[in-house]
């Protein structure tokens, strides 16, 4: 998460920036989450700095918090 939303001492470091619902009426957190327990996977996708990261990462974050265990896997490793 450090490496994603950077790091606790920048004020400006997206982990220290609150999150916010973009579209009202909507929690895209809650309807990935559905998606996720449904299907099992998803894939998030949409054009450059959206938040698409930001909403992994959060997702991941309170996922991680009910108990799971979540996985940053990268290609190569």
């Amino acid at each position: 998460m450090q490496r994603i939303l950077g790091g606790d001492n920048d004020p400006l470091a997206d982990r220290n920036i609150a999150y916010q619902e973009r579209v009202a009426n909507r929690h895209i957190r809650n309807e990935l989450k559905r998606l996720l327990e449904a299907h099992r996977w998803i894939l998030i996708l949409g054009r450059t700095g959206i938040g698409k990261t930001r909403e992994a990462a959060e997702l991941a974050n309170h996922l991680n918090q009910e108990g799971w265990t979540v996985l940053y896997l990268k290609l190569g490793e």
